[in-house]
């Protein structure tokens, strides 16, 4: 691992009542300058409402199952399998926007 990974790939997902996962071709490019390297951390930041979201695979559901990331709270995800297992969608309300960064 560098000392200090790059933030290399960037994305918005809109989240609504349908679980959301985080971009496979974002986290584990298979062209580009990031395709043989392996993400080390995950930015997720949210807003406009807050998020269930789980790290394991469990399907979150909104406002019963899952850790709950407040709107405007930010929190990084390590490692790739991490990535991979993300499942997110809105604890309740409107939907929201998640922006992920990732850092390779």
């Amino acid at each position: 691992m560098p000392d200090y990974p790059d933030p290399c790939q960037f994305e918005m997902l809109t989240v609504t009542n349908a679980v959301k996962t985080l971009t496979a071709a974002k986290y584990q490019p298979v062209s580009g300058a990031s395709a043989s390297h392996q993400v080390f951390h995950t930015l997720i930041s949210v807003d406009g409402a807050d998020l269930r979201y789980t790290l394991d695979g469990t399907t979150p559901v909104g406002g019963s199952v899952g850790h709950v990331l407040t709107n405007g709270d930010s929190m990084i995800i390590n490692g790739k399998e991490a990535a991979m297992m993300f499942k997110g969608i809105r604890n309740a309300g409107t939907p929201l926007l998640l922006a992920a960064t990732y850092f390779f």
